[in-house]
């Protein structure tokens, strides 16, 4: 049986307009990354770095967010903190393509 894969987030990856629906970013430092315009919609962000992150157009709905360091986070607004979840998973989730060249989709 194969190991799970677990991808290192980078700013690259975390770019203008990514799509990161459904992915998990548990424990991933993200400081100061430009997250304009990405969808993050569904994803699990506990204990994510996301100081001085940019937020300008990104989508968290839904998002599982707890624990997250949002200090000095721009265009972050009010709506879209309580557009998100705060409570335990509810969906699958969803390593993102990008991270795992041999095996695309691991669920766990």
């Amino acid at each position: 049986m194969s190991q799970p894969c677990f991808c290192k987030i980078t700013r690259q990856l975390i770019s203008k307009g990514a799509n990161l629906q459904f992915a998990n970013l548990q424990s991933a430092n993200l400081q100061a990354a430009d997250l304009q315009d990405a969808n993050l919609k569904f994803t699990k962000l506990q204990f994510v770095n996301f100081q001085q992150a940019d937020f300008q157009g990104t989508q968290i709905q839904g998002a599982e967010i707890q624990g997250a360091d949002f200090r000095d986070a721009k265009y972050l607004t009010p709506e879209q903190v309580k557009a998100a979840k705060t409570g335990k998973e509810q969906f699958l989730v969803l390593i993102s393509a990008n991270c795992c060249k041999h095996s695309p989709i691991k669920y766990f």
